[in-house]
């Protein structure tokens, strides 16, 4: 298995509640398929 980095979304988080983690993962998911989409 070969894996490449393509970018990088963010660094080390805290978050204040399980609302504010949703909603970072759901902007995570956006940056990844941006990135992804560019290759």
């Amino acid at each position: 298995v070969r894996v490449r980095l393509h970018g990088f979304i963010r660094g080390e988080q805290k978050f204040d509640g399980l609302d504010a983690l949703k909603a970072q993962i759901a902007a995570d998911v956006i940056a990844a398929k941006d990135i992804l989409g560019k290759i």
